[in-house]
């Protein structure tokens, strides 16, 4: 077997190319730290402020997804996170003016 010999100059950049690596596993997983998070039913219509009724169109509709385990439903809270970008309409304010719309 063969001694695998590397330079401190090489060693460097396989270390700088690791930690680029880190970095952008770390952003991937910060990004979204709820991913792996799973929420029931009544957890869901809490959260989103909504009732089971809704909940129940939801599912029917297929706006929402979820898993069912002998009758009871669990929601990844990634998409209902997602569920709130996507339907996010952002406020428009005219750059001319600052004050606020209450005054």
């Amino acid at each position: 077997m063969e001694d695998l010999v590397l330079t401190l100059v090489e060693l460097q950049q396989v270390k700088k190319s690791l930690a680029e690596i880190k970095t952008k596993l770390d952003k991937l997983f910060k990004k979204n730290p709820l991913s792996a998070t799973w929420l029931d039913a009544d957890q869901t219509c809490e959260l989103l402020r909504i009732s089971k009724r809704t909940l129940q169109k939801h599912r029917d509709l297929r706006v929402l997804s979820f898993s069912k385990i002998r009758g009871k439903m669990y929601f990844k809270a990634s998409d209902i996170e997602d569920l709130l970008e996507d339907n996010y309409y952002k406020a428009h304010r005219s750059r001319r003016s600052s004050r606020s719309i209450y005054n």
